[in-house]
């Protein structure tokens, strides 16, 4: 499954019940250099950092997650903030760009 960041943000913020204007998405992208895919994982959506640290911490050392540890992030989403209002470029693997 390949998702932008715009879609997984849409899935967190629908699933949170929301405390504050913030919630803190942990992803994680394991990239198929390969092939040149990527699968975004959605982990999970929290109210605090301190939350999402500690899921990242239960879970990195995981079946699939220990091996590409570099593949996690954890970003704050202001809610209400529409993501992506320039639109998008698509980059292919042979170096071109989408319009």
């Amino acid at each position: 499954l390949c998702i932008g960041g715009g879609e997984a943000t849409a899935v967190a913020v629908a699933l949170v019940r929301v405390v504050g204007d913030s919630v803190f998405l942990l992803t994680h992208v394991h990239d198929f250099q390969d092939c040149g895919r990527e699968d975004l994982k959605l982990i999970g959506a929290y109210k605090s950092r301190l939350d999402a640290e500690t899921a990242l911490a239960a879970i990195k050392n995981k079946n699939g997650f220990r091996d590409q540890t570099d593949g996690f992030s954890i970003n704050e989403r202001k809610l209400g903030e529409t993501s992506w209002r320039e639109g998008y470029v698509t980059a292919y693997p042979d170096g071109t760009f989408s319009e």
